[in-house]
């Protein structure tokens, strides 16, 4: 038995083979599902900072497909496709690659933290002056809670 592994390999030591298969199926479908849905926001990320609108703008309508399934993201397709060929060409340009995306990252959360000191009011702090419009924590109930841990799942997937 391997020491590394990810989770497939505890499951498959603490449950059994079963428990272990349900676990790499779903960590599977996972994986592919959440990195499409990031392409996609990217795609609108992306149409938002430049001005575009991206509902149809980098779309391709295939027509052989069932109407709803069958438009497909340029945008997101070829981010995809561009980030598995550097992660499968070589472990060090993929390395670099990782380490330039996650300096991105941190640098992009220092902004957010900087301009929020800069331009916000201290009063966000405080308790709400309206109780019948809290606005401030828990503003949105059990219902925003699960949007936004469903968000921040989406988020820490690729540290698995």
């Amino acid at each position: 038995m391997p020491v590394a592994g990810g989770a497939f390999s505890y499951i498959r030591v603490t449950f059994g083979e079963f428990a272990a298969f349900l676990t790499a199926a779903n960590l599977i479908i996972d994986y592919v599902l959440s990195n499409a849905a990031v392409a996609r926001s990217f795609t609108a990320y992306l149409g938002t900072a430049i001005g575009l609108s991206t509902e149809t703008k980098w779309r391709v309508t295939i027509s052989v497909l069932p109407k709803g399934f069958n438009e497909i993201d340029i945008v997101a397709l070829a981010v995809v496709l561009i980030l598995t060929l550097i992660i499968c060409y070589s472990t060090r340009e993929s390395s670099v690659l990782n380490m330039v995306l996650t300096a991105v990252h941190i640098l992009f959360i220092v902004f957010v933290i900087v301009v929020g000191f800069w331009g916000g009011e201290w009063k966000n702090f405080t308790e709400p002056s309206d109780p019948n419009h809290p606005g401030g924590f828990f503003p949105f109930g059990a219902s925003g809670v699960f949007n936004g841990a469903a968000m921040v799942y989406l988020s820490y997937i690729g540290y698995d």
